[in-house]
């Protein structure tokens, strides 16, 4: 497979690259390198970077999906470990007022959420699959449970810059409510939820896991 990546602000850019566990290559020396000069000197100053993915997948066409990334000054096992902390969520996750931990078998945990949208709160649950080695947690739809989402997956990922820095990705593969929503709204709606939870993760694992956001 492979992805094109759409840099979004001033100056956008198209280009090809292959990735690595649906991120991208791993065997450069320092992960910011990947980066145009304009997305790592924003990284540096603690700002996140909005990407839009497209997927070649064969027969089945081009998919597309959004993706944050931030850096945070901290380790990135100690980022990961303070975020698999999933029924603290709602302390700190913008707009989510539940985050409750159902079950967990192994490395996998069962997480019932709540989001406010002021007019509608939106409910669902989510399987939560840990990936220790990998420092990465994918989500998707949990079928049998509450769910307002009609499709939902997508993945998190802590990846070591240094042993004080690593980066933060969000990846949204899947967001679908059950009602028809043009790709240009589904665009601009990511682009700015996407940032705004990874700066939130930013300032929570910075913090040391002590920082939640104001009612």
């Amino acid at each position: 497979m492979r992805n094109q990546v759409k840099y979004s602000g001033a100056g956008a850019i198209l280009v090809i690259i292959l990735f690595s566990f649906g991120l991208y290559a791993t065997d450069a020396k320092n992960p910011l390198d990947r980066f145009s000069k304009e997305q790592k000197e924003k990284l540096l100053k603690g700002e996140a970077i909005y990407e839009y993915v497209l997927e070649e997948d064969g027969d089945k066409g081009t998919k597309a999906h959004g993706r944050a990334i931030v850096l945070v000054n901290a380790p990135a096992e100690e980022g990961y470990k303070i975020f698999c902390d999933f029924e603290k969520e709602y302390l700190y996750f913008p707009r989510m007022t539940v985050s409750k931990v159902l079950e967990t078998n192994g490395n996998v945990s069962r997480v019932y959420k709540e989001l406010d949208f002021g007019i509608a709160t939106l409910r669902y649950t989510h399987f939560m699959t840990r990936n220790d080695k990998e420092l990465r947690v994918n989500f998707e739809k949990d079928p049998d449970g509450v769910n307002d989402f009609k499709e939902s997956a997508g993945y998190f990922q802590f990846v070591k810059i240094d042993d004080k820095r690593c980066l933060f990705i969000y990846g949204l593969t899947k967001g679908e409510i059950g009602v028809p929503v043009p790709e240009f709204i589904k665009k601009y709606t990511t682009s700015k939820d996407l940032p705004n939870i990874v700066l939130s993760v930013k300032k929570r694992v910075e913090s040391g896991g002590t920082w939640q956001k104001d009612d």
